[in-house]
């Protein structure tokens, strides 16, 4: 019977530690893809911002020159801004025409985490129980290991040792079968 209890144990330890790992594997996972999401997210806003800078720049020179009168130097820094404005996303402008790189940060975040797993506090969480699991299950091991010399003192002795080495290895059994039964569920 002991032999049995111990053997289910050893293979709930093995079961808890395989969907431990996992869950740990799939964090550090989740936590690579939203560091990259955070990466290309950043790198699209750079590009927008740098985009708009030399836009903005580009027209307002235009428009100085305009007023300057000088209408050919003005047409040419017209199209250079229209040639930067291709770059501006322009979703991210706000009524007033100035870039948001903020929203455009959470927007594009938010279309990440829509196609990929970015919750790593869900699976840590997850891996935590399993590691918990682990641990009363092999602190219930070692209640059932403790229980075979008890056991086995009672079976080959006499007398006042032979019920003492019976309650108490029945007692260590059945601490450890009670507190592996608590943890497999």
């Amino acid at each position: 019977m002991l032999g049995l209890v111990g053997a289910l144990v050893g293979w709930r330890i093995a079961g808890a530690g395989g969907a431990a790992s996992s869950e740990t594997s799939a964090g550090v996972a989740a936590a690579r893809a939203r560091a990259t999401a955070v990466v290309l997210s950043e790198v699209a806003v750079a590009r927008t911002m740098e985009g708009w800078l030399d836009y903005e720049r580009a027209r307002r020179r235009a428009a100085a020159l305009e007023a300057a009168g000088y209408p050919t130097t003005a047409l040419r820094d017209s199209t250079r801004a229209a040639g930067h404005y291709l770059l501006v996303e322009d979703d991210y402008l706000d009524p007033e025409g100035q870039f948001d790189p903020e929203r455009m940060r959470v927007a594009r975040l938010a279309e990440a985490a829509s196609r990929e797993d970015h919750d790593t506090a869900r699976h840590f969480a997850l891996a935590d129980i399993e590691h918990a699991r682990i641990r009363q299950l092999t602190g219930a091991g070692i209640l059932l290991t403790g229980s075979l010399p008890l056991l086995t003192i009672a079976e080959v002795t006499r007398g006042r040792l032979r019920r003492l080495g019976v309650l108490a290895g029945v007692g260590l059994f059945g601490a450890g079968l009670l507190l592996a039964v608590l943890a497999w569920t």
